[in-house]
C-alpha cells in the first residue's frame, strides 16, 4: 500500500501542480487537466498497469487541488486487446485470399511506452499479444523473442523510442534475425523467406504520455495480394488504436463521473456560449471571405442583419460585428474610387499592391465625351447636374464592367477605360467595340426616360475613341500619393480619336491598332474612314467608324451599313489612288442615300480639291493632317 503522498496515480497530479507554480501566473493560471501515471503495481491485487488521474479540483485548476481520482488499466488488458487484434489478424491472414500462416515465432503485437513523464519506463512494454507480463520490462529485453527482436529493430533504425519520427507518423520497414540477438534492417521477402515487416502507430494519451503499437508480420504477407494485406493490417492498426481512443474516453467518463450532476447545468451553458459565438464568428468568416473578393453580400440574411444593427449579445462579438460593418462600408467606398481588381490586391495584402511599379503590357483605351456638355451644364442648376451626371456615369460604368473594361478616371463629363489592364482580358479589342456600343444604346434608353421625366435640354449625345497600344502600367505616383494607370503615347492617342468623332460627323472611331486586333467572327461592324496624322504623332494611322452590333440590328439594316461602308471604303481607295473622278461619281451617289454622312461629304470635298489641282492620275500624298487637338 503506498502513502497517499507517494501513490503514482496522486503524485503525478502533485507533479502538475507543482510545475504549475513555476508559471508566472502560479497555480491559478493552469488548467487541472486528467494526466496518465507511470507503470506500477495496484496496491489492492499487485497486478501491474498504468492509471488515468482525473483531479479533483471544483476551481477548474491547480490552486485547489483536492485530491485525485483514478481509473486502473493493467497490462494484462491492454495485452488482451492485442490477443484479440492479432486473432483477427491470424484468421484474415490464414484465408483463402492470403494463405499465410502466422504464429508467436514470426508475429506479434504489442504495446511500448515510447514517449512518458517517468523517462526511465521509455521502451517498456505496456501490453503484448501471446505474453504474460508481470514485472516491469524493456522490450528489447522481453522473453518473447519476436517482440525483444522488433524492439531491438525499432531502436536501431530510429535510436531512441521517443524519436521525433516515430511521434509523427506512421512507420514501416523489413527486418531479419541475424546471427545471435543481431538484427538486419531491410530484406527482400521475395527471396528471404525469414523476411518480417514492421508497423507502428503512435497514440497519444496526454501531452506527455505517448504508446507506440507495433504489429510484427511475414513480410510475405504483404505481397499476396500485396496492396489488400497491407491495407487490412493498417486497418487492424487503425482498430487497435480506436480501441485505445475508445478505452480512454470510457476511463475519463469513469473517471469524472462523480461530477456530472454538479455540472451539467455549467456544461449546458457553456455549449450554449459556444454555440453562439461559433455561430456568429463562423458567419462573419464567411462575411470577410466574400468580402476579400469585393462581393458585399448585399443579398445574403446575415449581412441584411448586421446593415440594421443586430448585433450578439455577447460584447466582443458584437464588436467584432462593428468593426466588420465600418470595414465593410470603407472598402465597398474605396472600390467607387479605384479598380477592383487593385482592391482586391490591397485587401489579400500583395506585396506588389503597396508599392509604385509599373510593367509593359498591350491594353485597348477608351476615352468618352459628351457634345456641348458645356452649354448643358450652364442650363441646370447645380442639384440637377449632379443627378443627370450620377445617372448617365451609372449607366455607362455598368456597360463598361460588363464587358470587362475597368473605369479608371472620371474627367469631368467623360470616361477613361482601360481594358486588359490591370488584369487580363481575353479578346479585348472586340469587348471594348462591343462596350462602346452598349453605350451607345444604353444611352439612347437613359434619354427616352429623361424625356418621359420631363428633363428640359436636348438628347445627351457621345462621342467615343478607341486605340490599343502598349503603356506602362501600374501604381504610379510618389513616395506618398499613388494611384493606378497607364503611361504612354496611346492614353494620348485614344483622346484624339474621342475629338476626331466631331470632325467626321461619327459616334464611335478606332485606330486601325484596334481594328486588327478584333476577331474574325466579331460581331461589331465597321467601315474604313480615313488615314491621319493626328497632332504631335510623326506617323500617320488608319481609322475606322464602329457602325453597330450585328446581334442587335436587323439583317436589313445591317445589310445595308454594309454595302454603304463598302461603296465609301471603294471611294476612299480610289481617292488614295488619285482617281478623283470615280470618286466623286461615287461618293454623290452615296450623299444621295446618305445625305448626312459627314465622313462622305468631307471625303467629296477633298476629292474637288484636289481634282481641280490637276492632279488626277498622280502620286500625292492622301493622308488628312489633323492640326487640331
Amino acid at each position: 500500500e503506498f502513502p497517499l503522498g507517494e501513490h503514482p496515480a496522486f503524485t503525478v497530479q502533485m507533479n502538475a501542480r507543482a510545475d504549475a507554480r513555476l508559471q508566472p501566473g502560479g497555480e491559478g493560471s493552469v488548467p487541472a487537466k486528467p494526466l496518465w501515471s507511470p507503470l506500477y503495481r495496484n496496491w489492492i491485487d499487485g497486478r501491474l498497469g498504468v492509471a488515468l488521474t482525473e483531479p479533483i479540483a471544483p476551481c477548474g485548476n491547480y490552486s485547489c487541488l483536492e485530491g485525485v481520482i483514478q481509473a486502473f488499466v493493467t497490462v494484462g488488458y491492454v495485452s488482451f486487446n492485442c490477443e484479440q487484434a492479432l486473432g483477427k489478424l491470424r484468421s484474415l491472414l490464414g484465408g483463402a485470399t492470403y494463405d499465410v500462416a502466422i504464429d508467436n515465432t514470426n508475429s506479434s503485437i504489442f504495446v511500448v511506452g515510447h514517449k512518458l513523464r517517468n523517462v526511465t519506463q521509455q521502451g517498456m512494454l505496456i501490453g503484448a499479444a501471446q505474453a504474460m507480463i508481470t514485472t516491469e520490462t524493456y522490450a528489447e529485453r522481453f522473453s518473447s523473442a519476436i517482440v525483444s527482436a522488433a524492439s531491438r529493430a525499432l531502436l536501431l533504425r530510429f535510436e531512441r523510442w521517443d524519436a521525433e519520427e516515430m511521434q509523427q507518423q506512421q512507420q514501416t520497414f523489413t527486418f531479419r534475425l541475424g546471427s545471435g540477438s543481431a538484427v538486419e534492417l531491410g530484406c527482400n521477402p521475395k527471396v528471404m523467406t525469414d523476411c518480417l515487416q514492421i508497423g507502428t502507430r503512435s497514440v497519444m494519451l496526454d501531452e506527455e504520455t505517448r504508446w507506440l503499437v507495433v504489429v510484427v508480420l511475414p513480410a510475405d504477407a504483404f505481397g499476396r495480394p500485396g496492396q489488400i494485406a497491407e491495407q487490412n493490417v493498417r486497418e487492424q492498426v487503425k482498430r487497435i488504436s480506436a480501441d485505445l481512443d475508445r478505452y480512454m474516453d470510457e476511463a475519463r467518463l469513469a473517471g469524472v463521473g462523480i461530477f456530472v450532476a454538479a455540472l451539467v447545468s455549467c456544461i449546458a451553458v457553456a455549449m450554449a456560449l459556444s454555440f453562439l459565438v461559433s455561430r456568429r464568428l463562423g458567419i462573419l468568416a464567411n462575411l470577410i471571405r466574400k468580402l476579400g473578393d469585393l462581393d458585399f453580400a448585399r443579398d445574403s440574411r446575415e449581412f441584411e442583419q448586421l446593415r440594421r444593427g443586430t448585433r450578439s449579445r455577447i460584447k466582443e462579438v458584437g464588436n467584432l460585428q462593428d468593426s466588420f460593418c465600418r470595414l465593410s462600408k470603407a472598402i465597398e467606398a474605396f472600390a467607387k474610387f479605384v479598380p477592383d481588381s487593385v482592391v482586391q490586391s490591397i485587401v489579400r495584402d500583395d506585396p506588389g499592391a503597396r508599392h509604385l511599379h509599373v510593367f509593359r503590357r498591350r491594353v485597348t483605351i477608351m476615352f468618352s465625351d459628351i457634345k456641348d456638355f458645356t452649354a448643358i451644364s450652364e442650363s441646370l442648376c447645380e442639384h440637377d447636374l449632379l443627378r443627370l451626371l450620377t445617372r448617365y456615369f451609372s449607366a455607362m460604368t455598368h456597360v463598361v464592367e460588363r464587358h470587362e473594361g475597368v473605369v479608371a478616371e472620371i474627367l469631368g463629363d467623360g470616361l477613361l477605360v482601360y481594358w486588359n489592364a490591370p488584369g487580363d482580358v481575353e479578346d479585348h479589342c472586340g469587348k471594348a467595340c462591343l462596350a462602346a456600343l452598349a453605350q451607345q444604346r444604353e444611352l439612347a434608353d437613359l434619354n427616352q426616360l429623361l424625356a418621359q421625366e420631363g428633363w428640359d435640354f436636348p438628347e445627351l449625345i457621345i462621342r467615343i475613341g478607341l486605340h490599343t497600344g502598349d503603356v506602362l502600367s501600374g501604381n504610379i505616383g510618389s513616395e506618398v500619393k499613388m494611384k493606378f494607370g497607364c503611361i504612354g503615347d496611346p492614353v494620348n492617342t485614344a483622346s484624339r480619336l474621342e475629338g476626331l468623332c466631331k470632325l467626321y460627323g461619327v459616334s464611335i472611331l478606332c485606330s486601325e491598332a484596334t481594328f486588327s486586333g478584333l476577331p474574325p467572327n466579331t460581331p461589331a461592324l465597321c467601315r474604313g474612314l480615313d488615314i491621319v496624322q493626328v497632332k504631335g504623332k510623326s506617323k500617320p494611322m488608319g481609322i475606322y467608324e464602329v457602325l453597330c452590333d450585328k446581334r442587335y440590328t436587323s439583317e436589313e439594316e445591317a445589310g445595308a451599313l454594309v454595302s454603304r461602308g463598302a461603296r465609301y471604303e471603294a471611294a476612299l481607295q480610289l481617292f488614295q489612288q488619285a482617281r478623283f473622278k470615280e470618286a466623286i461619281a461615287g461618293l454623290e451617289k452615296l450623299l444621295e442615300e446618305t445625305p448626312h454622312d459627314k465622313a462622305a461629304a468631307r471625303l467629296l470635298s477633298r476629292a474637288y480639291e484636289s481634282e481641280s489641282m490637276g492632279i488626277e492620275g498622280r502620286s500625292f500624298n492622301y493622308v488628312s493632317r489633323i492640326v487640331e487637338k
